[in-house]
C-alpha cells in the first residue's frame, strides 16, 4: 500500500509539473505550449500505456517477475525525468520546429511505459 501511495503522489506531481513547465512562455526560454500541444503529447502517453497494458505487461511479468518489472518501470521513469533539462535545449520553435516535440513525446512514452509496469504491479502486491 505504501508503494502505491508513493507512486500515486509522484505520478500526480510529475504530470502537473510537466504541464506547468512546458507552459512557460518563450520570454523565459520555455516551450510556450498551449492546451492543444500538451494534449497531443499526453495522447502519446495514452497510446503507449494502452500498448503496455494490453500487450506487454502480462508477458513481462510472467517472464521477469513482478519485482523486476517494478524496478524496470522505476528506472525508465527516472531516466525520462532526469533527461528533462536536455529536452529544454530544444524549446525554441524557430530553430527546432516540430523536432522539439520528439523528445517530449519520447519522455511521455517512457513515463507511460514505466507507469504501466509499476501501477499494475503495485495493485498485484496490494491484492
Amino acid at each position: 500500500i505504501l508503494a502505491y501511495c508513493v507512486l500515486s503522489a509522484w505520478s500526480s506531481a510529475a504530470n502537473q509539473l510537466f504541464i506547468l513547465i512546458v507552459s512557460y512562455p518563450r520570454s523565459v526560454d520555455g516551450f510556450a505550449f498551449g492546451p492543444a500541444q500538451i494534449g497531443a503529447l499526453q495522447n502519446v502517453s495514452a497510446v503507449t500505456l494502452l500498448i503496455t497494458n494490453t500487450l506487454l505487461y502480462s508477458r513481462m511479468t510472467s517472464r521477469f517477475g513482478f519485482i523486476r518489472c517494478m524496478k524496470l518501470g522505476w528506472i525508465v521513469s527516472m531516466f525520462a525525468h532526469l533527461m528533462f533539462p536536455l529536452y529544454g535545449l530544444l524549446a525554441d520553435p524557430d530553430k527546432f520546429g516540430f523536432w522539439r516535440f520528439v523528445p517530449l513525446g519520447c519522455m511521455q512514452a517512457m513515463l507511460a511505459f514505466g507507469g504501466g509496469l509499476m501501477y499494475p504491479t503495485a495493485f498485484a502486491f496490494i491484492n
